[in-house]
């Protein structure tokens, strides 16, 4: 992603609240699925809970929607529910927003869900990862069903 789109997309968070934005990939699995889309608002970096789920440009330009497992003045660690590893610290210039909705579930689901998790963001994570070897081969089994 160009500095001028993600500029364009932080100008629409201050002026519209929020905009919609579909998910690519599986980082994120089970809560968030590829073409779900997401509802990203704003919310100051420095109200950002560890827990909450953001969405940022990684070093690559991408944009990424992961969740905050630990935070510190000025930087944010992330990671996928169902990756391996953390992302490298998201600092305040490359935060967009917060992912407030998720398309297909109604608010109260996604914020009890989110509420629970909070607390816990490692748990969910060790979880998923624990789980990782079973259903990573389904996963790209259904991709390629779906392929074709």
């Amino acid at each position: 992603m160009e500095e001028k789109t993600f500029r364009i997309y932080k100008e629409t968070l201050k002026v519209r609240g929020s905009f919609y934005f579909s998910v690519i990939g599986y980082s994120m699995f089970p809560f968030l699925l590829p073409l779900r889309k997401v509802k990203i608002g704003w919310k100051p970096f420095s109200h950002l809970r560890i827990g909450e789920i953001i969405a940022y440009k990684n070093g690559r330009g991408s944009l990424v929607i992961h969740r905050i497992i630990f935070k510190k003045k000025g930087e944010a660690i992330t990671k996928g529910d169902f990756a391996f590893s953390c992302d490298p610290p998201v600092r305040e210039r490359s935060y967009l927003g917060v992912v407030k909705d998720i398309e297909g579930r109604g608010r109260w689901c996604f914020r009890i869900i989110n509420d629970i998790l909070y607390p816990f963001p490692y748990l969910y994570s060790i979880f998923f990862l624990l789980l990782s070897p079973v259903i990573r081969p389904f996963l790209v089994l259904w991709g390629k069903l779906k392929s074709r």
